[in-house]
């Protein structure tokens, strides 16, 4: 279904700033792999060529498991590592500086953008899935980040990860999550931008509120220590249905572009 959507920012009175007029669409994290936006995501090896505690050493390879990965950032300086020979005996889950890791085993749906790397790679457990951009054109990382942040987002990972004994959910499955986003890529950009300014705001002003240049104030909702904030979607037939992208508060009027 296609139709115009329009975003914007919600002040404490209701009132509404119209701050973005481009259509948006609602895809599956699969179809951009089939339409090379992104790589095939994959996770660390698993079984047999999982490195075991006594291959760890003092330095060398990142060995990246999904306790490393919190609040939206990488422990690249306390977790284990393994020498680079270990690691090239590896088939997969080479992470490198730019992916967008997401957790998906035990621990669900912390992730990050690594950076800061002093290797070539880091290397991910079976717990860690990486997102790779092939087409920056197309997918920003901030933006695809910041989507994985939203409380849908989270909600139907969740979700499909408690129907296992553990929570768990594989890629296969992965690639069936949804995601909403604009088609234009400097949309894209701008929100990222904009999300990874009030990240740093908001590690500065923690659960206080904070300024708005077109509005006296945001208001963040927390959930422990997370910020989400909600889009609401309304389509032609007036369906109501939600995605919350953190800490940022629009209105999309009309359906997606599917």
């Amino acid at each position: 279904m296609e139709g115009k959507k329009f975003v914007g920012i919600c002040s404490d009175d209701g009132s509404r700033a119209v701050v973005n007029a481009n259509p948006w669409e609602q895809r599956k994290l699969g179809e951009l792999v089939k339409e090379g936006i992104l790589e095939a995501p994959l996770d660390g090896n698993h079984g047999e060529k999982h490195p075991t505690s006594d291959e760890y050493v003092e330095s060398g390879i990142p060995f990246l498991m999904a306790s490393d990965i919190h609040n939206g950032e990488v422990n690249i300086y306390s977790c284990k590592y393994i020498t680079k020979e270990r690691a090239e005996r590896l088939d997969k889950g080479f992470a490198r500086n730019g992916d967008v890791l997401l957790t998906h085993k035990a621990t669900i749906g912390e992730t990050a953008i690594l950076s800061n790397l002093m290797t070539e790679y880091a290397m991910l457990t079976p717990q860690v899935t990486y997102y790779r951009i092939k087409n920056e054109e197309r997918l920003n990382r901030e933006y695809l980040y910041s989507f994985f942040n939203s409380l849908d987002f989270q909600t139907e990972l969740k979700t499909k990860a408690a129907q296992s004994t553990r929570p768990y959910i594989g890629i296969t499955a992965q690639q069936n999550l949804k995601i909403i986003l604009p088609t234009e890529i400097d949309e894209q950009r701008k929100i990222g931008l904009y999300f990874g300014n009030l990240d740093r705001l908001i590690t500065l002003h923690q659960r206080k509120p904070i300024p708005h240049p077109n509005h006296p104030i945001i208001h963040t909702k927390h959930k422990g220590e997370e910020k989400y904030v909600r889009i609401r979607v309304n389509d032609r037939e007036k369906t109501n249905r939600t995605a919350n992208l953190r800490r940022f508060s629009v209105d999309i009027s009309g359906g997606f572009k599917n």
